[in-house]
Parts: C-alpha cells; sequence; structure tokens
C-alpha cells in the first residue's frame, strides 16, 4: 500500500524504468547516427579492416563501451550493403547483441596473450 504512494512521486521526478531506457537508446542512436556519414565513405575493404582494428584496440586494452557507437556504425552500414537491412538497433535485440560483445570479449581475453612473471 505504502509503496504505491512512494513509487508515483520518484516516477515523476526520475521517469519510469521504460523511460530512462528509452532515453539510454536514444543516446547511442544519436552517437551511432553522427558517424554514419564518415562510415558511408569507407569501401568494402576498408571496413574488413576497422573490423580488424576493432579487435587491436580492444587487444591493446580498449573497452567494448568505449568502441561500442562506432562498432555499431560499422555493423550497420555492413547489413545494409550487404542484406540491405539498416534497422540492427531494435531494443529487443540490444540485449541479444550486448550479450554477444560481451562473449566476443570473453574470447578474446582468453586468447589475449598472458604476460609472463
Amino acid at each position: 500500500m505504502v509503496v504505491q504512494y512512494i513509487s508515483k512521486p520518484f516516477v515523476k521526478v526520475f521517469g519510469s524504468r521504460n523511460d530512462r531506457l528509452l532515453k539510454r537508446y536514444a543516446r547511442r542512436v544519436i552517437e551511432i547516427n553522427a558517424l554514419e556519414p564518415e562510415i558511408r565513405k569507407l569501401t568494402d575493404s576498408q571496413l574488413k579492416t576497422k573490423t580488424e582494428g576493432f579487435r587491436q584496440r580492444f587487444q591493446d586494452g580498449a573497452s567494448i563501451d568505449s568502441m561500442q557507437a562506432e562498432v555499431m556504425a560499422v555493423a550497420r552500414e555492413v547489413m545494409d550493403r550487404s542484406v540491405g537491412i539498416r534497422n540492427i538497433l531494435n531494443p529487443r535485440r540490444v540485449l541479444i547483441i550486448r550479450s554477444y560483445l560481451w562473449q566476443c570479449a570473453g574470447y578474446m581475453r582468453r586468447s589475449r596473450p598472458r604476460p609472463k612473471l
């Protein structure tokens, strides 16, 4: 009973969980769309080298979150050229993509050479 009275003011001040998620998705889409003009100019071979560059940056210690907008923009351009589908940021699929990125990160961490002590 009391929770209903307390939660309504919090939702009005901070927004619902759905509102917060939509704001975060909107920020991510704006970042990705800002990268589109420069990625659209790249050739297919340059996009392949971008992928290798992402792997190298990750192995050098860059976080997935720091590369996520650029990776998603390149993935969207590749999908648009090869399949004709641009919408990879479907909110239902973002969690799937994110878990895939984490799986790739785990694989790359395991394959990273370990320093000798």
